[in-house]
């Protein structure tokens, strides 16, 4: 089944890309600060997500305030 099915049955086929989220043991303060500036000099904020940013997000796209997004990709990469 593919997104113009769910849509038919009023559905939506959504997805969540992300880059760079610190989470549990791997937060900023644990990485080598080569490898965290080598981390955030690709993102253009200059920083990772904190997961909440994502779940956000994921909650958002969950809600009613959502239903005319069908078919998209949402990228997280700052």
């Amino acid at each position: 089944m593919d997104g113009w099915e769910f849509s038919a049955d009023g559905g939506s086929v959504l997805v969540v890309t992300r880059q760079g989220i610190m989470i549990g043991a791997t937060d900023t303060t644990s990485l080598h600060p080569v490898m965290l500036d080598s981390l955030t000099a690709r993102v253009p904020l200059g920083r990772v997500a904190d997961p909440d940013e994502v779940a956000k997000l994921v909650l958002w796209l969950a809600s009613d305030d959502s239903a005319y997004a069908s078919g998209a990709e949402f990228t997280l990469d700052g």
